[in-house]
């Protein structure tokens, strides 16, 4: 942090706002991420936004006149999985976001559909196989969280008054850790 507030010239007094990307991901880094923005905004007053993974990589493609499916790799042969659709030129969620087997996707699809996300990379053969409908898949380097995306819609809530309480803020776990999983299947069994 410091080294990045050096090359803007900056200090932590300057900044208006933290944002930081919620999840759905690695546990430990979006506890991690989520920490460290919630003790900046917290020891400096500052306003935070939370911005959903899923958001931040549909984003670029809000475009689209087809259906954007947003697959993250939830590992366990699971996706962390969101559909988004442009409704009256409003790009918006069309569905809760889950943890579910990739092939379940597709039971969401009505249509063409574009699909997003290192969860789309890992599971294209299945995705291209099982598809009943033209599925399209956007190139590799569009599937990653991009900082520039996050800052973007932080910006955009800020300056539509939406910004958090930085003491609540919390990271997006669709569902349990591993740790957690194994926790109860050994609890279950003793």
């Amino acid at each position: 942090v410091r080294q990045v507030m050096d090359r803007a010239g900056l200090e932590i007094p300057d900044i208006d706002g933290y944002c930081v990307a919620r999840g759905p991901g690695s546990f430990t880094g979006l506890r991690i991420g989520v920490a460290a923005v919630k003790g900046l905004a917290m020891a400096a007053g500052k306003p935070v936004a939370g911005i959903s993974n899923f958001d931040a990589i549909a984003c670029p493609f809000a475009y689209a006149d087809i259906p954007v499916f947003c697959l993250l790799d939830a590992r366990r042969k699971e996706v962390y999985f969101c559909k988004y659709l442009k409704k009256n030129g409003v790009f918006e969620k069309e569905s809760v976001a889950q943890a579910v087997p990739p092939e379940k996707v597709l039971e969401y699809m009505d249509g063409p559909a574009l699909f997003v996300g290192g969860g789309a990379l890992i599971y294209k053969q299945l995705i291209l196989d099982r598809a009943e409908h033209p599925v399209f898949f956007a190139p590799p380097v569009s599937n990653v969280v991009r900082a520039s995306t996050v800052a973007l819609l932080a910006f955009k809530r800020f300056s539509d008054g939406k910004f958090e309480n930085a003491a609540s803020l919390a990271p997006q776990y669709i569902r349990k850790s591993d740790a957690e999983l194994n926790f109860c299947k050994s609890a279950g069994a003793a």
